[in-house]
This record gives structure tokens, C-alpha cells and sequence, in this order.
């Protein structure tokens, strides 16, 4: 392990081993290096090494380099929100279900089976004298749906995922006007 020692050595820079070489050599003949020391002396080699290294860039250069990776990052993340929609136009229809237990705020809505929006709010519904309809969610949908999803139109909560989470689905139906913003969609059995 000491010929290895003595190997790994000469990787330090030629500075570092005219100044410290004899000193490391005796501290070599006092112990018995192990697999761990010499992966130490690896690594102080190449940090060693890399510190050396130094890379020159002009102030104008710098500048150029840093406004492009700014103009990437912010296409890239322009590209990101668009996928995600949040620039499309969105309206909100109402729900009243007896309970929504697991359902949490930013759940998917989804429209036979399609994702199509989220839940925007549960609360308690403050108005409301019905059992079937003491909570009250806040669906915000794509404004591209809004004429899908019609009068008789029915929606339900239902548990998916392996954490069981609940979302709101929505059964398209293919008569009565659209439901408008503001509007309810009618609530079927809580769970499916």
C-alpha cells in the first residue's frame, strides 16, 4: 500500500510535492496506510489539481454568456407554464356535495376521465339548509370545455391513486344549455 501511496503522490502538482514530498514520504515510513487513505490522497491530488486550473473570460463575453442562459431559462419556464395552462382562459361552476373528506384545494376536475381544470375552493356552504349540500367546491375550468359541459351534466367525487385521494369527475351529458360561470353542476352519490 506505501509503493501505491507513493504513486498517488506524484499526481499532486510538481509545487506541492517539491515542498511537501520528503515530509510525506517519512509520514509514509511511520504508518500503515489503508484503502481510505489512499482514496484521501486521491482526491486531495485532484482538488489539488483543479485548484490550479484557471479560466479567463473577457467582462463582455461573461455578459453575453449570462443573458442567453437568462433568455433559456426563461423560455424554458414560459414553456413550462403554458404546458401547464395556466395561460388559458378559465371560469369557475359550483358543486355541492355532503362531504369531501380527502378532496383538497388544486385536485383534478376531470371531464370523462379528460383533465380539464381543478378545485379551486371547499368550504363550508354557509347558505345551504340541505344535508346533501353543507359543502361547497369551487371548480375552475378551461373556458375551452365550457360548452361541453351542459345542464344535465353530472359529477361525482372519486377516490384514485395510491393515496387515495379524491377528484371530481364529471359525466358529460349532451342536452341542456351550457352551464355558464357561477353556474352548479348537479352532484351525484359522493362516491363512485
Amino acid at each position: 500500500m506505501k509503493r501505491a501511496m507513493k504513486l498517488l503522490a506524484r499526481l499532486y502538482p510538481s509545487s506541492w510535492r517539491e515542498r511537501y514530498g520528503a515530509e510525506f514520504e517519512a509520514l509514509l515510513e511511520d504508518t500503515n496506510p489503508s484503502a481510505w487513505d489512499a482514496i484521501d490522497v486521491l482526491w486531495g491530488a485532484l482538488k489539488m489539481q483543479l485548484t490550479g486550473i484557471t479560466i479567463s473570460i473577457s467582462g463582455k463575453t461573461l455578459k453575453v454568456a449570462v443573458v442567453a442562459l437568462g433568455a433559456i431559462l426563461l423560455l424554458l419556464g414560459a414553456s413550462f407554464l403554458s404546458s401547464t395552462g395556466l395561460f388559458h382562459p378559465k371560469y369557475q361552476i359550483l358543486m355541492f356535495v355532503p362531504e369531501a373528506e380527502g378532496l383538497h384545494v388544486g385536485a383534478v376536475v376531470k371531464l370523462d376521465g379528460v383533465p380539464i381544470g381543478n378545485v379551486r375552493t371547499v368550504e363550508i356552504a354557509d347558505k345551504s339548509a340541505d344535508a346533501n349540500r353543507s359543502i361547497e367546491l369551487v371548480l375552475q375550468i378551461d373556458k375551452r370545455f365550457q360548452n361541453t359541459i351542459r345542464g344535465e351534466s353530472s359529477a361525482s367525487l372519486v377516490r384514485g391513486g395510491s393515496r387515495g385521494d379524491r377528484y371530481v369527475s364529471i359525466q358529460r351529458a349532451f342536452s341542456g344549455p351550457a352551464i355558464d360561470h357561477g353556474g352548479e353542476v348537479r352532484a351525484l352519490s359522493v362516491e363512485q
